[in-house]
């Protein structure tokens, strides 16, 4: 078995039971309401953990079910096999109290939730990596930095960062130039959506 390090986490939701033989979990919105910022919360959390280099077996992409199936708080990892690089994990949430919510409320739920689906589901190892990604989150909240690249020569070093939309703002590039003989680092920051083309080494 090769393990890959986790690329994404999305969120999806049923009110049937996630086996064989019926359909797959939909997009939020039917059962449950999404807020503006649901995917990006699944997104910075992956993105910070893949910087980390977590893993959870074969898969890279974690689906989060919200279901009203099991019971409330309940995690089971499901058993359907739809691509080994695809792992489900049913979670257990009323309809009723979650629509209640704030966006706000929802946003701070659906992040708590996530946090402790992983730390449900990990080993040892990657529990350290889960409580450092938590700490991050938790502190810089959309403003999260996600390390990208770096270039260093003897001149200088550069890093690369990007924030999945900062609360209020597009996604956003970071670049922090530090000339070794000088010192000060530069931090620039573009307002454009970060893709990988701009990169060109």
């Amino acid at each position: 078995m090769n393990n890959r390090i986790l690329k994404d986490i999305r969120y999806y939701e049923s009110d049937k039971p996630n086996i064989e033989g019926q359909s797959l979990p939909g997009n939020l919105g039917g059962i449950f309401l999404p807020t503006k910022d649901t995917n990006y919360i699944g997104q910075r959390i992956a993105r910070k953990l893949n910087e980390l280099k977590y893993s959870f077996g074969e898969c890279d992409h974690l689906y989060i079910n919200l279901t009203t199936v099991i019971g409330e708080n309940q995690i089971q990892v499901c058993n359907r096999n739809i691509d080994k690089t695809i792992k489900y994990i049913d979670f257990g949430v009323s309809q009723s109290r979650y629509n209640s919510l704030t966006d706000e409320q929802k946003e701070t739920f659906l992040k708590s939730s996530t946090i402790n689906i992983l730390k449900s589901i990990s080993d040892k190892e990657n529990l350290e990596l889960i409580k450092e990604m938590e700490k991050q989150v938790l502190q810089f909240d959309t403003g999260l930095n996600i390390h990208y690249k770096t270039k260093e020569t003897s001149v200088y070093k550069i890093d690369i960062y990007y924030q999945i939309a900062p609360r209020d703002s597009f996604t956003k590039a970071i670049i922090e130039y530090q000339e070794k003989k000088t010192g000060p680092v530069i931090g620039l920051i573009s307002n454009y959506i970060f893709t990988r083309t701009f990169i060109y080494w």
